[in-house]
C-alpha cells in the first residue's frame, strides 16, 4: 500500500533508442528530485525584461511631454528578448506579447514568459 520503490520495463526498437529513452528517464527523474527537495523555480523566458517594461510603461504613464519618451523607449527595447524567444519558438509574437502584457498587469503574474514548447 505505501510503495517504496517501483520497477519501469523500458523497451526500445533499437539499442541506441532504448539507450535514449533510459537518458531521458533518469533526466525527468532528477528534475522531479531536485524540484521536490528545493522547490524553487525560475521565472519563465523574458518574464524580467517584460516586467520591467510594464513597471516603465507604468511610470511613463504618470508624466507627461518628453520626460516620458525614455521611459517608453526602454519599454519598447526591453520586449526585444521575449519577442526574439517567441520567433525562435515560432509562435505568433503579437498574441503571445499581447497575452504576457496583460498578465503582467495582474498583481503576482511577474514571473510569467515565453513557453518554449508553444
Amino acid at each position: 500500500k505505501d510503495p517504496k520503490a517501483c520497477t519501469i520495463l523500458l523497451r526500445g526498437a533499437s539499442k541506441e533508442i532504448l539507450a535514449e529513452v533510459e537518458r531521458n528517464l533518469q533526466d525527468a527523474m532528477q528534475v522531479c528530485r531536485n524540484v521536490l527537495l528545493d522547490p524553487y523555480l525560475l521565472p519563465g523566458g523574458g518574464a524580467v525584461e517584460m516586467e520591467v517594461s510594464h513597471r516603465l510603461t507604468e511610470r511613463s504613464r504618470a508624466m507627461t511631454g518628453v520626460e516620458q519618451w525614455p521611459y517608453r523607449a526602454v519599454a519598447q527595447a526591453l520586449e526585444v528578448v521575449p519577442r526574439t524567444l517567441i520567433q525562435n519558438c515560432g509562435a505568433s509574437a503579437i498574441r503571445v506579447l499581447t497575452s504576457l502584457r496583460a498578465k503582467h498587469t495582474q498583481e503576482g503574474n511577474s514571473s510569467w514568459g515565453v513557453n518554449g514548447e508553444t
